[in-house]
């Protein structure tokens, strides 16, 4: 009789522990931690949507010599390549402002997402011991083939990050920031009309999109003052490298100021 009662006592309780881990996920985590020493799953990490960027560079009048707007360099440009790639991927544009901005050369790089090879599955709650053995030889078959593609992608977006900053360079050295008659006026509407028209056409609703200008963002240009600023794009963020901030004359009010390009990166890169 005793026997039959510890008998049942025990089924009792090995079904009350049974319960508890299936029904209550804090009971479970307690016996796959302590118990059975299985590794609680790391949480997922949200996609970070991609990141749209088109830089104007402004070599124009007086705008960085009397009052010192910072340059657009080869360096800070690939700051930003590097940060998209390590972060979301994504689009990088330049082009720059002269006298007539409206059908100024565009450079454009398209950025991949940097690939990392799947970490190593973790044996999952209630997981028997031969599905997680599946799972684990699966993923070793293909970790070589992850590897080969992490790799191509790494020199594809160093090959192509290469020849863009060449490009940029010569751009910048040539085109921007040289004396010319180009260069004595400022066209900054023409440049901000064209650069919302391709942010507006772009396919991509899940990017988040950025107009970086490094610039006062004063127009000037005397033959064209019927030109007018249009809509700024609901999805699309206007950003002005300009330690001369507050302005009366700027264009438009619709923008962030600020003092120096690292602060372009920390704002982009921390949202």
């Amino acid at each position: 009789m005793k026997k039959t009662i510890i008998v049942i006592a025990a089924i009792l309780v090995v079904g009350l522990i049974a319960g508890a881990y299936l029904m209550n996920p804090s009971t479970q985590r307690i016996i796959d931690k302590y118990i059975l020493s299985k590794e609680e799953p790391p949480p997922s990490r949200p996609v970070e949507p991609e990141k749209w960027i088109y830089v104007l560079a402004d070599g124009t009048g007086s705008t960085y010599g009397t009052y010192a707007i910072p340059k657009v360099t080869s360096k800070w440009l690939g700051d930003i390549l590097n940060e998209m790639y390590k972060t979301s991927g994504g689009r990088l544009y330049l082009s720059h402002i002269d006298r007539d901005s409206r059908n100024n050369q565009v450079l454009y790089v398209s950025v991949p997402k940097e690939f990392i090879p799947s970490p190593k599955p973790i044996r999952k709650a209630g997981e028997i011991s031969f599905e997680y053995t599946k799972r684990l030889n699966i993923w070793k078959g293909s970790l070589i083939h992850m590897k080969s593609d992490s790799t191509d992608i790494a020199n594809e977006y160093s090959k192509a990050k290469a020849k863009f900053l060449n490009d940029c360079s010569t751009l910048l050295e040539k085109k921007v920031y040289i004396k010319s008659p180009d260069n004595q006026w400022t066209d900054i509407i023409g440049i901000l009309n064209a650069s919302f028209i391709t942010m507006k056409n772009e396919q991509g609703a899940d990017a988040v999109k950025y107009v970086v200008g490094f610039s006062d963002f004063i127009q000037d240009a005397p033959h064209l003052k019927k030109i007018k600023l249009d809509s700024i794009p609901y999805n699309l963020q206007l950003l002005a490298v300009n330690p001369v901030q507050n302005s009366s004359k700027k264009i438009t009010n619709d923008v962030v100021e600020l003092e120096h390009p690292q602060r372009v990166i920390e704002i982009i890169f921390s949202q």
